[in-house]
């Protein structure tokens, strides 16, 4: 089968028919047809951009190989920062994403950047926390929220927001808009991990706050 015609049989599947796009950039570099490789990346990355970075994991690594590949470095780099950012708790992944930057030759800057962004979220978190314990919840959640915007998939920023909400809520009476916010997070948090324990409780909190 051409990989034209597994493009084809992929439709309207915007995630296959990056994976094969990213593919087919792969297998014709290989193949020395530097025009046509070009052409399929930037296809890849049309597609990428306008999934606004929602694509799996692997996808996500598999487009920042292809633009270190096709010479745009700091892309590739700034996807890979993006999956240790919404990701900095799980170790397989940030392990998976060492070993990308080790096979395009960039261990060394890797290490670095994965130990930088690491470090990044744990401070924005810590700060969103203290502020929550100092009772300024107000600040806590917008602090909280604006960490967000820049790593919407890190479910430890999505349940600390969650429960300084519920928080606030207990404090000062639920609202609409606080229900909606949290409503929305516990939708996040299912849809990156249905068996989050974190998931579990916060609902029941939330199921709580709702019946008061």
């Amino acid at each position: 089968m051409t990989l034209s015609k597994l493009r084809g049989d992929y439709g309207r599947d915007d995630e296959a028919c990056l994976h094969a796009a990213i593919a087919e950039s792969v297998v014709l570099k290989g193949l020395g047809r530097e025009n046509d490789a070009k052409k399929a990346f930037a296809e890849a990355d049309n597609l990428f951009a306008k999934s606004q970075n929602n694509m799996s994991t692997d996808i996500a690594m598999d487009m920042a190989t292809a633009c270190i590949a096709n010479g745009d470095k700091d892309k590739g780099l700034d996807i890979l920062r993006g999956l240790v950012m919404n990701h900095h708790d799980d170790k397989w992944l940030v392990s998976q994403v060492q070993d990308v930057f080790g096979s395009a030759g960039l261990a060394d800057e890797g290490q670095s950047i994965i130990s930088s962004a690491i470090k990044e979220v744990m401070e924005l978190n810590n700060k969103g926390t203290q502020l929550a314990r100092a009772g300024k919840l107000d600040e806590s959640i917008t602090f909280l929220e604006k960490a967000l915007e820049s790593m919407p998939d890190n479910s430890t920023i999505i349940t600390n927001v969650a429960n300084v909400l519920l928080m606030y809520m207990k404090e000062k009476g639920k609202s609409d808009t606080c229900l909606y916010k949290v409503r929305q997070h516990l939708e996040r948090l299912r849809n990156l991990d249905s068996g989050n324990e974190n998931y579990r409780k916060l609902n029941t909190a939330y199921q709580a706050v709702a019946a008061s």
